[in-house]
This record gives structure tokens, sequence and C-alpha cells, in this order.
């Protein structure tokens, strides 16, 4: 939390490709998790977004995924925002 520093959960970004089949050499796959109390805030959009910004800007990625179970309305909306 920006507020406390408090770690609610997590956004990383994945070279390997866990989610799909492969990840080719300009890409990477997003992941995160957060705390229930902490859903609905808005928290992980923000925090993708950052790191949408630093796989293109920095690190060049032509292309990013997304992986969620189809049955996770929460992470389908994280990704459609």
């Amino acid at each position: 939390l920006k507020e406390t520093g408090l770690v609610v959960g997590n956004v990383h970004i994945d070279k390997q490709g866990r989610g799909i089949d492969s990840v080719g050499k300009n890409e990477a796959e997003f992941g995160c998790w957060l705390g229930v109390e902490y859903w609905g805030q808005g928290i992980i959009p923000e925090a993708l977004e950052c790191l949408k910004q630093y796989c293109f800007e920095i690190l060049k990625c032509e292309k990013l995924w997304y992986v969620y179970f189809e049955s996770n309305y929460r992470s389908k909306r994280v990704m459609e925002k």
C-alpha cells in the first residue's frame, strides 16, 4: 500500500512463460496475486500498468501475455482494463 508500504500482493513478469506454451524472445507473461481484503480497489491494474510500461520501455518487449483461469472473473476484469 502506498500509504503504509505494507505488501498486500505481488505483480511480476516471467520471461520463461509458465502459463502459456512458450514465450518468445521479446515477450513476457504477467502474473499477479492480491490479498482478498484488498480486492476491488484498483491496486493490481495500477501495478500492472507500471509493469507494462517497464516491459515495453526498458525490456523492449514486443508482446505481453496475461493468463488467467476462465472462472476467475476478477482476473479477467484486470486483463480487460
